[in-house]
């Protein structure tokens, strides 16, 4: 999907994106994910979906990510070799997802994560907390609106560097739209702020996600120029997807299994 998630329903990692849409799930869900990139950095992900609350009616979601860079050759200021050294990063996060009935008639939900984030590069270390937060509005027509804010609060403590310092994470601002087309079909479009992020700091992303088959959904994406593919396919209870995303540095290969269980919501939702 290019990075166009902030209005997507469909899977519990939709938590990183904008937790408001965990509201949008439709079974209790267990997910796990890998991907690997041409130059060997490794991303393994695990989530579980599940009703939250004494009613029953809001969803819950939690999440671990690791991102691993692998071994990285070391310079000094002359370009000559030193030692290699890792650059691995961490997540553990809970999140939840809900709405109320005022909101409900008009189509809202709103979400929050919390999440326990390490760093660690070479001999450094850094250990922090962040909060997201993000609202979905839904109509009647199948339109969509999403809004969400990665580290609405946020800090990190390095230990091991020169004088220890404390960093206010960086907030991530994104907005997305997205309609029913093509049948069923979704076509969304999303405009990202990161003010950590390399080269452009305002990114434009688009995707396409369609139903080709009783067990079968397709999806095309653009993230700041570039092409993303994938495809995903129903098993019994079950969901395989793959995704690939090529960049300037290299190309990304992702692969993701969900399984599906009982869900015993009040709210009447449907079963696969």
């Amino acid at each position: 999907m290019g990075g166009a998630y902030v209005t997507m329903t469909d899977g519990s990692d939709v938590m990183h994106y904008n937790p408001a849409c965990l509201y949008g799930l439709k079974d209790v869900e267990i997910s796990a994910a890998s991907a690997k990139s041409d130059f060997g950095q490794k991303y393994d992900g695990f989530g579980y979906s599940f009703l939250n609350g004494y009613k029953k009616r809001a969803y819950g979601g939690i999440t671990y990510i690791k991102d691993d860079a692998g071994e990285i050759e070391g310079r000094d200021a002359a370009g000559n070799f030193t030692k290699m050294f890792g650059d691995r990063a961490q997540l553990l996060g809970y999140a939840i997802g809900n709405t109320n009935e005022y909101l409900k008639k008009h189509g809202l939900s709103y979400g929050f994560m919390a999440k326990y984030l390490t760093h660690k590069i070479a001999d450094a270390e850094a250990g922090g907390y962040g909060i997201d937060a993000g609202i979905l509005k839904q109509e009647p027509d199948g339109r969509r609106f999403g809004l969400a804010v990665k580290n609405i609060a946020g800090k990190i403590k390095w230990s091991g560097t020169k004088g220890n310092p404390s960093e206010s994470l960086d907030r991530i601002f994104s907005a997305g739209y997205s309609i029913k087309c093509a049948g069923n079909g979704r076509l969304a479009a999303e405009i990202t702020r990161d003010p950590s992020g390399r080269g452009k700091k305002v990114t434009a992303s688009f995707g396409f996600e369609k139903k080709v088959s009783a067990k079968t959904k397709v999806r095309l994406g653009l993230n700041d120029g570039k092409m993303s593919y994938g495809a995903g396919f129903l098993l019994n209870r079950s969901k395989i997807d793959y995704a690939f995303a090529g960049n300037d540095y290299d190309d990304i290969h992702r692969i993701s299994a969900t399984f599906y269980l009982d869900d015993e919501s009040p709210r009447g939702r449907g079963k696969r």
